[in-house]
């Protein structure tokens, strides 16, 4: 079988398929107190990375029903905005344009890591998420969604706390410099 053909297979644990996604695919987990999309890579018929973990499809399933947990395919997002917590560390925050997407990717304290433009505009949301992560590395990462109003307000209240503190410390540089260019002549002190 073509590498390309393979599909992974969600089941239940009675072993009735539920559905199937493409290798690379992406899923939507959810239990009862969170919910989270991962990207899956197909091993064998009866095997699947889901995010970080590698299960027998079996075990997925009833690691799911243990825990009132359900997995569907991730629905496509329809969205011109979305923001996503990448694990528990960084935010990668999406916008579409009208040449594709821009993107900015957040420590977890919501510092600017990095950003850029994706120039492909017949790309999904989904789909241009999944590249950049790719292209960042993080394509293995959870994606928890979150609101990306609340992430770009966070990001700009620590961008004005950083800016506030470079004020600052220009403030005191330019008074302490002030006083260094004072100068005793004859017992007399000038500026």
């Amino acid at each position: 079988m073509d590498e390309k053909e393979h599909s992974i297979r969600f089941i239940n644990s009675s072993y009735d398929t539920l559905f199937r996604i493409p290798d690379g695919g992406t899923v939507e987990v959810q239990f009862p107190d969170r919910k989270f999309t991962a990207r899956c890579k197909y091993l064998d018929d009866y095997h699947t990375v889901v995010g970080n973990s590698v299960f027998h499809i079996c075990e997925f399933a009833e690691h799911l029903e243990a825990q009132n947990g359900s997995v569907r395919p991730e629905p496509e997002i329809t969205a011109e905005q979305a923001a996503w917590q990448l694990g528990h560390r960084e935010y990668l925050a999406l916008q579409r344009t009208d040449s594709g997407f821009d993107y900015t990717i957040y420590s977890e304290g919501f510092e600017l890591k990095d950003g850029g433009q994706l120039d492909a505009p017949e790309l999904t949301m989904k789909q241009a998420r999944e590249q950049i992560l790719e292209m960042h590395g993080m394509i293995r990462r959870n994606r928890f969604e979150v609101s990306f109003v609340e992430v770009a307000e966070k990001a700009e209240a620590v961008q004005a706390s950083v800016l506030k503190q470079l004020q600052d410390l220009k403030g005191s540089l330019t008074h302490e410099s002030r006083q260094g260019k004072e100068k005793t002549h004859g017992g007399k002190e000038t500026r």
